[in-house]
């Protein structure tokens, strides 16, 4: 299945998802950041186009990886909506609805099961520390490049939250990867801004009051999306259906489109 009109109206969500992380991104990444900038050669540091370089690098890396996770966490929902059609769409997208309002309260810090998540899938990032290790400091281009594909394995709950709304409220592994790519694109100021500010970094600490602003948004956006979707999914059980209808749902099944 290809992208549709409907996976593109939806695409500000997943940037959304990535701008609000940002208070979380300064908490969870924030070291990591600071490190690495820190640890680049002087000569990388003192010139702003290289060092600018580096870290569109480390970004494009993160976001590669972002993008990959996205197509193939569609891949399950793609086989469902085959099997069970708009029914199963709508209900997906319910699903989609309900991962922003978790998001959100992981966000703001009222609900931690996100924390849970991310804590079952450290060991993935433990095997992976030895060679990110390696890899310090950076010593050339392609090196901020592999260690950002690798970074983008680092646990995190927003990533998780952003992965499953890609896969549930898109209707193909391509919407998907995008979907996660936008999400790694709304981050982004903080890989770039972040790094240019190297060590000053490591002191900075998210106001709650910016964080809960962002999980308050994205609850907004999340209960708007849960009634939607809900509305699609039980209209056809409590609307009279007109030949009309029958028609035009009849020409929708022979089409195999989803609307």
């Amino acid at each position: 299945m290809e992208v549709t009109v409907a996976d593109l109206a939806l695409l500000w969500i997943p940037l959304l998802m990535g701008i609000t992380a940002l208070p979380h991104c300064l908490g969870m990444c924030g070291a990591i950041l600071g490190a690495l900038t820190a640890a680049l050669p002087t000569s990388v540091r003192d010139q702003s186009g290289r060092m600018l370089l580096y870290l569109l690098l480390y970004g494009a890396g993160r976001v590669t990886t972002y993008a990959i996770l996205g197509g193939i966490a569609a891949l399950p929902g793609l086989g469902l909506m085959q099997l069970g059609g708009a029914p199963v769409r709508f209900a997906m997208q319910a699903t989609a609805a309900l991962v922003l309002l978790v998001a959100g309260l992981h966000l703001g810090g009222w609900w931690n099961i996100l924390v849970w998540l991310e804590r079952k899938m450290m060991p993935l990032w433990h095997l992976l520390q030895p060679v990110t290790q390696r890899m310090l400091p950076t010593r050339a281009p392609w090196h901020a490049l592999a260690f950002g594909l690798l970074w983008g394995c680092l646990p995190c709950g927003m990533v998780y939250a952003a992965l499953l709304w890609s896969a549930t409220g898109t209707s193909s592994p391509a919407a998907s990867a995008a979907s996660m790519a936008l999400f790694g694109l709304g981050t982004l100021p903080f890989t770039l801004g972040g790094g240019l500010m190297s060590g000053k970094l490591l002191t900075l600490r998210p106001s709650l009051s910016a964080r809960r602003l962002a999980a308050v948004i994205l609850m907004v956006v999340g209960i708007t999306a849960l009634f939607w979707s809900g509305w699609r999914l039980l209209a056809p059980a409590v609307l009279p259906v007109t030949p009309d209808c029958q028609t035009h749902s009849a020409m929708t099944a022979q089409s195999g489109h989803l609307l």
